[in-house]
């Protein structure tokens, strides 16, 4: 286990544009996962790497569903809820940065971006020292997730909660590690996204 690194998953969106919660949504035809849903996949894969905290930033109302997918599985996950969802991502990001115990790092992790692979997490993590924050990229394309350092982190933590993460990152050395996996870019955001990934019929 790499006791220095965590992951916050922000889960706590209304998915509007879905029309359904995005990460609760099955994941067909994927090997790495066959009939988990995003979620699960996502954990997995944080679980596999070896992710020492995992912490998931989520509203009210779908407590319990990840609660028993938790159960089901098996995963050692702090819950953070978000009584405020509509104040949008930053807001979840500190949310899960003040409950963080022992990480000198730290994944940002979408749960609507479930190709998240071990391969591409274990590059961030050997660059982890070049830069505040060390992201993917495939063919010159950033993707998902960024890994912070806790200097940065330690910033974000005192910043305005409705700052836009991506201003308040200018600022801060970056690094870009590449990887093969060209699924790292991709967000689930609408049905027709689901469709055409998972090549569902409509």
């Amino acid at each position: 286990m790499k006791t220095d690194v965590a992951v916050i998953i922000l889960a706590a969106g209304h998915s509007n544009r879905m029309g359904e919660c995005k990460f609760l949504l099955a994941m067909p035809h994927v090997s790495l996962a066959p009939r988990l849903s995003f979620f699960e996949t996502i954990v997995k894969t944080y679980t596999d790497f070896g992710t020492a905290e995992i912490i998931v930033v989520t509203q009210p109302k779908h407590l319990k569903e990840l609660q028993n997918l938790k159960v089901k599985n098996q995963f050692t996950i702090h819950f953070v809820l978000n009584n405020q969802p509509e104040r949008e991502r930053f807001y979840s990001l500190q949310l899960g940065i003040k409950h963080l115990v022992n990480a000198e790092y730290c994944f940002v992790q979408n749960a609507d971006s479930p190709f998240v692979d071990t391969k591409s997490l274990d590059l961030l993590y050997q660059n982890r020292s070049k830069a505040d924050c060390i992201s993917p990229s495939f063919q010159g394309q950033s993707g998902h997730p960024v890994l912070l350092n806790k200097n940065t982190l330690n910033f974000l933590s005192t910043a305005n909660s409705d700052s836009n993460l991506k201003d308040l990152l200018q600022n801060r050395s970056k690094y870009k590690v590449v990887t093969e996996n060209a699924l790292i870019t991709v967000d689930i955001d609408t049905p027709a996204d689901y469709h055409y990934y998972f090549k569902t019929t409509p």
